[in-house]
């Protein structure tokens, strides 16, 4: 298998994904913090946020400054830099070498504080290039069997390792692109998850946290599914 040595991915379209993530993410985090009971967002948002003015649902960058109305411990550096970099990609400034990289590994590190290491492992996948390129696979019908036109033993940890990071990067290349997301449209066939779901990593594609319940993900996998046959596209 050739080995990838750069980003599939644009800096942009990085720092893109890894918002769409905290997205999700976020508001169950904060939401389940006791300090985050009596907030009202009226006094943490600007006036001007089309959270008001235009009935929008909060994005990362509205969940950061929650985070930072609450001043929770050791993420505060983690908030300014997240912020910041989110700002000038926001206003299609352009991004110092290494700025996506340094985003991405960020948001890992405040993920972690906050308890959510499946999505903590996701973005820290996407502040390197992922093992080898990217590309379609129309024979696979499951993970198994995309792990081994992979050349990738599934049996192996550390294949699937490097299994479990091509996915993520082919995920996060489908969201950009509106293809459909390998990690959902295949059986999860591997020993160790149960009920052939995707793992937890993936939830965001689903636009659901790392802790859904396994029957909202069920129905959200069955729906994406759906979806796909109504296109009449291939799942791969």
């Amino acid at each position: 298998m050739h080995k990838s040595q750069h980003f599939p991915l644009s800096d942009h379209a990085r720092i893109d994904v890894a918002l769409r993530i905290m997205k999700c993410e976020l508001p169950f985090r904060v939401n389940a913090m006791p300090e985050a009971r009596h907030l009202k967002m009226s006094e943490i948002l600007p006036p001007s946020s089309p959270v008001f003015k235009k009935g929008f649902e909060m994005d990362a960058r509205d969940w950061l400054r929650v985070l930072n109305h609450l001043k929770i411990a050791n993420v505060q550096d983690d908030i300014k830099t997240l912020s910041r970099l989110r700002d000038l990609w926001a206003h299609q400034q352009d991004l110092k070498v290494g700025d996506a990289t340094r985003f991405c590994e960020t948001a890992s590190d405040l993920m972690s504080e906050l308890n959510a290491s499946d999505v903590a492992r996701v973005l820290s996948i996407l502040s390197a290039p992922p093992p080898f390129s990217v590309g379609p696979h129309s024979q696979a019908e499951s993970y198994r069997e995309l792990c081994q036109l992979l050349d990738l033993d599934p049996d192996d940890q550390s294949d699937l390792r490097r299994f479990f990071k091509y996915l993520v990067w082919q995920v996060a290349q489908a969201k950009t692109t509106s293809a459909p997301a390998l990690a959902i449209t295949l059986e999860n066939d591997l020993n160790y998850e149960t009920d052939a779901l995707p793992p937890p990593l993936f939830n965001w594609v689903l636009d659901l946290s790392s802790d859904a319940p396994a029957q909202m993900v069920r129905a959200s996998v069955r729906h994406s599914r759906a979806l796909l046959d109504e296109r009449g596209e291939d799942a791969y």
